[in-house]
């Protein structure tokens, strides 16, 4: 198999799944994903974040415990050309929320088991992506996630798996010449 060495991780994983779709991508409990599976999750995810309007380099947070969720958030980020930052789930909450903030997140996903600590903290975030709220269905579906929260028999409108800007946050100014 000739791997092509000299190419982005983007054009690395669009080979891979050329080359060998079928087979698995990876495990997680007693799932298994194949690399077209993972490609399809993965453009899902990058179409919602692109609906979020992110733009190319925009942070976008992800804070939930080891799952297969995340691959297909960090192959979306990567489809995007949006920016990664993965939130360490043992953090007390003061430091998740600096990390948000340092970084510049703009959007915050957010595992169900971390809802709580999210709701302590949002009004201490201030880099959020207003329109992230108002579709968060839009990336849960993306990520798969509904159907997982209606399987623990959690509802949409129970839900907080990214938060707005406090109402004092001021938007993001538009880059010169575009």
């Amino acid at each position: 198999m000739d791997i092509p060495y000299e190419k982005t991780i983007a054009d690395l994983f669009r080979w891979r799944v050329a080359e060998s779709g079928d087979d698995i991508a990876h495990k997680f409990l007693d799932k298994e994903t194949t690399y077209s599976e993972l490609d399809s999750f993965a453009n899902k995810v990058a179409q919602g974040l692109i609906a979020l309007d992110c733009s190319p380099d925009s942070r976008v947070a992800f804070l939930g415990k080891n799952s297969d969720l995340f691959f297909e958030f960090l192959y979306g980020t990567i489809k995007s050309n949006t920016v990664t930052v993965g939130i360490n789930w043992r953090l007390a909450p003061p430091e998740v929320a600096y990390i948000i903030n340092d970084s510049k997140s703009e959007v915050l996903l957010v595992g169900p088991e971390f809802f709580g600590l999210i709701e302590e903290i949002k009004n201490d975030i201030n880099t959020l992506n207003a329109q992230a709220q108002s579709k968060r269905e839009l990336l849960l579906r993306a990520l798969g996630a509904i159907e997982y929260l209606q399987q623990i028999g959690v509802t949409l409108e129970e839900q907080t798996p990214v938060v707005t800007p406090p109402p004092t946050a001021k938007p993001k100014s538009k880059a010169k010449g575009s």
